[in-house]
């Protein structure tokens, strides 16, 4: 029979040695709550999450996965995310005031604030829902603000009268021995002197209690927004339960997510070297030690243990290192890796296993 070795992230296996690189095995996560959205998530991890719902134009898509010794908890999304107006002189005089939640036009809450960009509105998220958060970098993702914003322009100029302002961003920080990391997507809309409603397109993040932990968690983060997928039935009845002018901005922050997995995928792609244990690449590090020059020992560890390794290549995902335990190494469309001895196609964890070149 041939043997089959596949490596599930942080899965306590006594019997692989110690230099075993290890690599991450994709399954998909259904939402339970309404059938709203698939996602991929590291097989044996602990998943919760769903559509969370206060009204037709007020949703989240909550998804929360813990690693099997609780090393590693990924986060998208969070119930608790409320839809924002920007304050203005005739609030002001109606006694109304920045931080106050009134009720919206559709029934739910609407939080007073003002705009906050993508890595404004991260570090916010981090201090406020995480922890006592010490940043140690982050900032504006240029090349993903101006993608976006460029896709919101277009679509808003297709609604007369609206204007739109977006930015994408991320924060890196500790909390106290645990390190942490927050990327949001934020977009106003106004109309030609009118309300500014503002609201979290996207945001998630990790906390990981290890260093070595954190260049994981980071990779596996992006690649569960690349993977995110809303249902096509479940978005027509949605649409069908709400008025054309808000389906039509569904439709144009649907568009926009669109974008956004596109972006998280390219990220997944170019950290993936750094998870499955190149031992000079430490770039997804650059918001922690490595982005001040200073590494401390527990990095040193996790590059020692990744020694033993050999470098395959894929078309799709290029050159990838991996553990050198096993002859033949294959890989599939949502970057899951696993070794076997012979060259027959392994027929586990679903199928789709491409051979990579060594």
């Amino acid at each position: 029979m041939n043997k089959i070795v596949a490596f599930t992230l942080l899965a306590p296996f006594a019997a692989i040695a110690a230099d075993v690189t290890p690599v991450v095995v994709f399954g998909q996560f259904a939402d339970p709550n309404e059938g709203a959205f698939t996602v991929n998530v590291p097989r044996d991890w602990k998943v919760s999450g769903g559509a969370s719902r206060r009204a037709a134009v007020d949703i989240r898509h909550v998804v929360h996965a813990t690693s099997p010794d609780g090393n590693i908890e990924i986060f998208l999304d969070d119930p608790n995310i409320v839809p924002r107006q920007v304050p203005n002189a005739f609030m002001g005089q109606m006694g109304m005031r920045e931080g106050q939640v009134i009720q919206g036009a559709w029934g739910g809450p609407l939080l007073l604030q003002r705009y906050r960009l993508g890595h404004e509105y991260a570090r916010e998220y981090a201090a406020q829902r995480v922890c006592q958060a010490q940043f140690t970098g982050g900032g504006e993702l240029a090349q993903e603000t101006a993608d976006i914003r460029r896709q919101a322009q277009a679509l808003a100029a297709t609604i007369p009268g609206v204007m739109v302002r977006a930015g994408a961003g991320d924060a890196y920080f500790r909390c106290g021995e645990t390190y942490g990391y927050v990327q949001a997507t934020t977009v106003e809309a106004s109309m030609q002197g009118g309300a500014a409603i503002w609201g979290v397109l996207q945001m998630g993040g990790f906390k990981a209690k290890r260093a070595e932990d954190a260049t994981l968690a980071l990779y596996i983060l992006h690649s569960m927004i690349a993977s995110f997928h809303i249902d096509p039935q479940w978005q027509a009845r949605n649409d069908r339960d709400q008025q054309a002018l808000t389906a039509s901005v569904t439709r144009m922050q649907n568009n926009m997510m669109a974008n956004i997995q596109q972006q998280s995928a390219a990220r997944a792609s170019s950290e993936r070297s750094s998870v499955v244990g190149h031992p000079n690449n430490i770039d997804v590090m650059s918001g922690w030690e490595a982005r001040n020059k200073s590494h401390d020992a527990v990095m040193q560890r996790g590059s020692d243990a990744r020694r033993g390794t050999t470098v395959t290549s894929d078309p799709v995902w290029g050159n990838r290192t991996v553990s050198n335990d096993s002859n033949y190494y294959w890989t599939r469309p949502d970057g899951s890796i696993i070794g076997t001895n012979t060259d027959t196609v392994p027929q586990v964890a679903g199928g789709g296993w491409r051979m990579m070149s060594k």
